[in-house]
C-alpha cells in the first residue's frame, strides 16, 4: 500500500490492482471464496440498480455466523441481528467522524482485545484505518467494501450492515459519536474467518499486519522508533485484574514514549492504552496529579479521565508485561505478493525471481496460512518451518546473499541489505508438517516498487535444490575473519577465509 490520500466524503483510490496485488482474490479451484465474493459483487451491482438493501447470503445473520459450536460460545444464544439503522438513527450514522481517535474504541463481549489493541495503535495515524474502505462514508444501501491482508495476500471483503446486538447495543466492538467503522473492521475479520468465535484470541502484531501488510517482530526496545508497538501480558491467556489496575492475559497498544524529569529526576515513561476503553495502571504517572507538573501535563497531553489511556514508568512496564511485539511499519511502503504452489508432486524446494528498484526500508516476507482456517477442518495443522534467503543477480549468476529467515511462525521476514538495485531471487525451502495445504505466498513490503518475475522454479530432485543451495551459500562471507564457516541448516558446506576448495 502506497501513499494514499483520503477523507470521509470522498472515494479512497487504492492503486493495489497496479502497483501491489495483481489478483483481488486467489484462483478460484484453489478458493471457493472467489465464486462467493464474485457473486457479492454480481449482487451489489444489481442492488445499485434496484436500490434494495445489500444482504451477505454467505455470512448470514444466523448463529452459525456466531460461532459454530454456540456451547463454547455462551453469548452466541442471547444475540439478535440488527441492520445498523435499528441501532442507530440512519440520519446520525458515521462510517468516520470528523477525525478517527484511537480513544473511540470499545471493546464488547468478544475477546477480540488483541484486535482492538492493533486498530488503537493505527488510528494513532487515520489514513491507514481510511485507506482501508474503498468508499469512506456510510453507504444507505447497506454494503461495506475494505481491504484485508489475508495470509500474505490483500483481499477485498465486501459485508452488509447487519451486526451482533445485546438488547439494542453492538454485542461486540462499537466507537463512540455513532460511528460504525469499528464495527464493520470487526466484522470483516470474522467474515474471512467465518465466525465470530474465531477470532477471538491472538496475537496483536499478526493483526497490524493483516491491517497493513508489515512484517512483525518481537523486540526489546527503549527508545520511540518508527515502529508500531504492542504488548500483551500473558498469564495462561486468562484476564485477571490485579491491584494496580493491570488485566494479565489482555492486550494493550503503546502509543508513545518519553524521557521527562520530575522531582526524582530523568524517568522513562511508556503511554498505553487499554482497548477497554478503561481499567488504568494506579501506580507512579498514572492518572494521579502527584508527580504531574503542568508543563509535564502539557508535554504528555495528561487525562485525568478513566478512558483506558495511561502512563507508566519503564521499570513498572517490564515487570508487567511478559512479551512486546512490534510492526516495522512504512506508511508510505509498496506491497507485493506471489503465491508459490508446491502441491504438484514436487519436493518443497523452489526458487522465485524478482526485481528490487529500491534501496531503503525493505522486508521480504513469507506467509502461512493461519492456524485458525483450519479450526474444526484439521485440528492437526500447525506451522510448518519455512527457510528463505534472497540473494542477489539470478539462479545462473549468483551475486551476494542479501537476506536470510528461518522460521516455524506464520509469517517471517528478513530486511534485505541492498547494495544496489536491480534483480534478486529467493530460495525457499519448506518443512511441512501438515497434508492440508502446500502453499506459502512470499511478499514484499519495500519503499519503492519491486516486481516478482513471476517465475519460480520447482526441484523435483532434492540433490540438485542442494548443489544450488551450496553453491549459493558459498558466497556467503563468514561472520568472523579467519574462522570457519559452519551454515546450521547444512553442515557440510564450509567456508575459510583465503582457503579455496
Amino acid at each position: 500500500m502506497g501513499n494514499q490520500c483520503c477523507s470521509s466524503e470522498n472515494t479512497v483510490k487504492h492503486d493495489f490492482e497496479s502497483r501491489t496485488i495483481k489478483e483481488h482474490f486467489e484462483d478460484s479451484h484453489q478458493d471457493d471464496k472467489k465464486m462467493a465474493q464474485e457473486m457479492k459483487l454480481g449482487q451489489i451491482f444489481l442492488l445499485n440498480i434496484s436500490s434494495q438493501k445489500y444482504e451477505d447470503k454467505y455470512f448470514l445473520p444466523i448463529i452459525q455466523s456466531l460461532s459454530k459450536n454456540a456451547n463454547q460460545f455462551p453469548v452466541a444464544k442471547k444475540i439478535q441481528w440488527k441492520r445498523i439503522e435499528e441501532i442507530i438513527p440512519e440520519n446520525k450514522i458515521n462510517l468516520f467522524s470528523s477525525k478517527i481517535e484511537p480513544n473511540n474504541i470499545y471493546q464488547g463481549s468478544l475477546g477480540d482485545c488483541y484486535f482492538l489493541s492493533a486498530l488503537s495503535t493505527l488510528a494513532e495515524h487515520p489514513n491507514l484505518i481510511s485507506r482501508l474502505f474503498d468508499v469512506a462514508e456510510y453507504n444507505p444501501r447497506g454494503y461495506y467494501s475494505v481491504w484485508l491482508n489475508y495470509d500474505g495476500i490483500w483481499k477485498q471483503i465486501v459485508i452488509d450492515e447487519y451486526f451482533s446486538c445485546l438488547g439494542n447495543q453492538p454485542a461486540f466492538s462499537k466507537s463512540s459519536e455513532n460511528e460504525i467503522w469499528v464495527m464493520i473492521l470487526e466484522k470483516a475479520y470474522a467474515n474471512l474467518l467465518n465466525s465470530y468465535h474465531k477470532i477471538e484470541g491472538g496475537q496483536p502484531e499478526y493483526d497490524v499486519s493483516d491491517l497493513t501488510g508489515s512484517p512483525n517482530d518481537f523486540i526489546q526496545t527503549e527508545n520511540k522508533v518508527e515502529e508500531v508497538l504492542t504488548v500483551m501480558q500473558q498469564v495462561g491467556g486468562i484476564e485477571v485484574k490485579d491491584a494496580t489496575g493491570i488485566i494479565s492475559g489482555h492486550a494493550y497498544a503503546i502509543l508513545d514514549a518519553k524521557v521527562v524529569t520530575s522531582r526524582d529526576g530523568e524517568e522513562r515513561i511508556i503511554q498505553l492504552r487499554n482497548p477497554w476503553g478503561q481499567s488504568e495502571w494506579q501506580g507512579d504517572w498514572s492518572d494521579k496529579p502527584d508527580k504531574w507538573t503542568p508543563e509535564l501535563k502539557e508535554l504528555c497531553r495528561y487525562s485525568d479521565e478513566n478512558d483506558g489511556l495511561f502512563w507508566i514508568p519503564v521499570e513498572a512496564f517490564c515487570q508487567k508485561y511478559s512479551s512486546v511485539s512490534c510492526n516495522y511499519l512504512y506508511v508510505n511502503n509498496f506491497y507485493n505478493c506471489q503465491k508459490i504452489d508446491f502441491s504438484q508432486g514436487c519436493l518443497p524446494l523452489c526458487h522465485s525471481e524478482l526485481q528490487l528498484k529500491t534501496l531503503l526500508g525493505n522486508y521480504i516476507q513469507f506467509h502461512q496460512k493461519d492456524t485458525r482456517n483450519f479450526i474444526g477442518i484439521d485440528d492437526q495443522y500447525d506451522y510448518s518451518q519455512v527457510r528463505m534467503l534472497i540473494f542477489s543477480g539470478s539462479i545462473n549468476q549468483v551475486g551476494n546473499q542479501r537476506g536470510e529467515v528461518s522460521s516455524y511462525g506464520r509469517s517471517g521476514f528478513c530486511q534485505v541489505n541492498l547494495a544496489q538495485r536491480g534483480d534478486y531471487f529467493a530460495l525457499v525451502q519448506v518443512d511441512w508438517t501438515s497434508q492440508t495445504t502446500r502453499d506459502i505466498v512470499i511478499s514484499s513490503y519495500t519503499d519503492k516498487e519491486v516486481q516478482f518475475n513471476c517465475f519460480i522454479q520447482y526441484y523435483q530432485d532434492y540433490s540438485q535444490f542442494q548443489d544450488q543451495l551450496d553453491s549459493c551459500l558459498l558466497k556467503v562471507p563468514p561472520q568472523n575473519k579467519g574462522e570457519q564457516n559452519v551454515y546450521k541448516n547444512d553442515r557440510q558446506i564450509f567456508r575459510y577465509i583465503n582457503t579455496s576448495f
